[in-house]
């Protein structure tokens, strides 16, 4: 095989290796932004769920402290749709959390196998 011969064949290897990178490159920046919604998702979500925490402590307090009154049960319509809120996002946050874990478990896959070709040629 002559010098330009051997050449031509380094940069096609150099070219097919580049297009995989990129490829792959693409790939994980794909995969990365979805995760990052996920995670974002999960903050607004868990943010959401301190938020109704808030509100049904301040109605249980209300209840029992500026109203007097003894006791308060989840059948109360008010305390009902924050108990309803609350398994609601904690329902979404498991979704994404799932989502996420499955993720996680596609980037444990083996690594690409290489050909074990370099840039040097040994023919």
């Amino acid at each position: 095989m002559d010098f330009m011969e051997r050449m031509k064949k380094t940069l096609d290897r150099g070219v097919e290796a580049s297009r995989e990178f990129l490829g792959r490159a693409g790939d994980t920046a794909k995969d990365l932004s979805e995760k990052g919604v996920l995670r974002l998702e999960i903050r607004e979500l868990e943010g959401r769920g301190k938020k109704e925490f808030a509100r049904l402590g301040q109605l249980v307090f209300d209840h029992f402290v500026k109203q007097e009154k003894s006791s308060i049960t989840a059948k109360n319509q008010e305390v009902s749709e924050i108990l309803e809120e609350l398994r609601t996002i904690e329902n979404d946050i498991a979704v994404r959390e799932d989502k996420l874990s499955a993720s996680d478990d596609g980037d444990k896959e083996e690594p690409a196998q290489t050909d074990g070709a370099d840039s040097r040629d040994n023919s």
